[in-house]
């Protein structure tokens, strides 16, 4: 008989591994991406997933460097023309709902039940053959809310202070391991 999956007991180890890591957290963004769906979203449908699946999806894009948040199975993929790239792992998602039975010991005489099954699911990036639209640009901090002259006092007291600041990318921290040229 084949052992069932115990999918909590999973997940639960994906999250409490996450914070013994330490270092930024992938559900904690500390800005705003305006212009990047911070939800992962299915590239079919262009539904947004929702519960533990957006934690899920979160953690794997990090991990991954997926700089993409949209996704499919292996047959919606395959669906839209493109193929998952050989050796390429999926990332498992939960579809949970509840069912209703009947049940003689309720109240009502009937009991729900949840019932969560794993699908898995693919980062678009995992995959070649999809016409993806081109990607908006994240704006330059300039170009957003923020007074344009306490940016430029910032990036003057960095630059007399020899802080080097570099751009790019949907995460902000700092990194004692990330060494940059002494020149830039």
């Amino acid at each position: 008989m084949k052992k069932r999956r115990d999918l909590k007991a999973e997940i639960t180890q994906k999250i409490v591994d996450r914070i013994e890591q330490g270092g930024l957290l992938p559900w904690i963004c500390p800005w705003d991406i305006k212009q990047c769906s911070p939800i992962p979203v299915n590239f079919g449908t262009k539904k947004a997933y929702t519960g533990m699946n957006v934690l899920l999806l979160w953690m794997e894009a990090v991990d991954r460097g997926y700089s993409n948040n949209q996704w499919l199975t292996f047959k919606q993929a395959k669906a839209l023309g493109g193929s998952v790239r050989r050796g390429e792992k999926s990332t498992t998602c939960i579809f949970y709902k509840s069912v209703e039975i009947d049940d003689e010991q309720e109240e009502d005489g009937k009991k729900q039940i949840p019932v969560m099954k794993p699908f898995n699911v693919f980062n678009v990036e995992q995959i070649d053959g999809l016409e993806l639209p081109n990607a908006r640009p994240i704006p330059n901090i300039e170009q957003g809310d923020l007074n344009l002259s306490l940016v430029k006092s910032i990036e003057q007291y960095c630059k007399i202070q020899g802080i080097a600041l570099r751009n790019g990318g949907n995460r902000a921290y700092y990194s004692p391991f990330i060494r940059l040229d002494q020149n830039t």
